[in-house]
């Protein structure tokens, strides 16, 4: 299996900084921080936007992942196949796709 095609072209935004008022400010301060949260508020909004899209595309990959490595282990259509997919998902999920795909692997030995 090529896990190439699993990763995400659209790199992960960074969020912006919220600006913070400092103690003691000055008029001059208050002005500066209405600007800068001004200009942090145009910021979150774009970021808002590319963090909708990246996490669009890591949905569709994972649909398209998901399918596949059921068709290429034998379960596509399989009654079980939602209970492996879930089962090896919670196995491996936070070690990456590949120790999903061999969880799959190895519980669709057992199902079939």
């Amino acid at each position: 299996m090529n896990f190439d095609k699993y990763k995400n072209p659209i790199p992960c935004p960074t969020r912006p900084s919220r600006p913070v008022m400092r103690k003691n400010s000055t008029s001059y301060d208050y002005r500066n921080f209405a600007d800068e949260l001004e200009r942090y508020e145009k910021q979150d909004e774009i970021f808002q936007k590319q963090f909708a899209d990246y996490m669009e595309k890591e949905r569709d990959i994972l649909t398209q992942f998901k399918e596949d490595v059921l068709q290429e282990n034998g379960l596509k259509g399989h009654p079980n196949a939602e209970k492996v997919w879930s089962k090896a998902w919670e196995n491996g999920q936070y070690d990456g796709l590949v120790d999903v795909a061999y969880w799959v692997h190895e519980l669709a030995e057992v199902v079939l």
